[in-house]
């Protein structure tokens, strides 16, 4: 996948990625549960991108780059104060 396929890609998932973080922090709230949390994410975005077209690879060719947005997006929630710890 090329540096502007996997832009694309991030940037029209974003919207999505942040709605799932917040739904999550605000289903499970607990401070120490991040991996519990990346994990949901993970098994619901495996489910979902196994029954569409891949049109971007396999999910596990995916995954490390929604993995790293996920965190960058808790992390700038986190530092910004909108999830409190």
């Amino acid at each position: 996948m090329n540096f502007i396929s996997t832009l694309k890609l991030i940037f029209s998932v974003l919207p999505a990625i942040i709605d799932a973080v917040k739904t999550i922090e605000k289903a499970i709230p607990e401070p120490g549960k991040g991996a519990e949390k990346l994990n949901l994410i993970y098994n619901i975005l495996t489910t979902t991108y196994e029954q569409s077209n891949k049109a971007f690879g396999t999910f596990d060719q995916v995954w490390p780059i929604i993995s790293s947005t996920v965190q960058a997006t808790v992390n700038a929630f986190n530092s910004t104060g909108i999830f409190k710890k």
